[in-house]
């Protein structure tokens, strides 16, 4: 876990989320609909907060448009090369359009939290 990413939901791990890391971020956003189905079948209070928390940060970061779209498709689990094909940029610049939106959620729960 190193990376920051989440890669397999556990009921720990969802009360020890590190919003300070837009890595931990970008990974909640990755898996968000995943995460949803997850709680539909087994509900858990902890993964309800940081859904909320995530559609929060969503809603109330200063994004782009453009940001919003490529959020979007991401969580939807596209590629950042597909992504990149579909709006008219390099994957390289899908990447950092991710990671910028992710800091700003990241800053945004940071601030939310304080």
């Amino acid at each position: 876990m190193g990376s920051g990413y989440i890669s397999k939901p556990n009921d720990s791990l969802y009360q020890s989320v590190d919003y300070s890391n837009h890595k931990t971020i970008q990974g909640l956003v990755r898996f968000y609909y995943q995460l949803k189905v997850e709680n539909d079948y087994r509900p858990n209070f902890d993964l309800i907060t940081i859904l909320v928390d995530i559609d929060i940060a969503i809603k109330k970061s200063s994004l782009s448009n453009k940001q919003r779209k490529i959020l979007n498709l991401y969580m939807m689990g596209y590629t950042e090369s597909k992504i990149g094909k579909q709006i008219g940029i390099t994957q390289q610049g899908v990447n950092k359009y991710i990671q910028s939106t992710c800091k700003a959620m990241s800053d945004f729960l940071m601030g939310a939290k304080s």
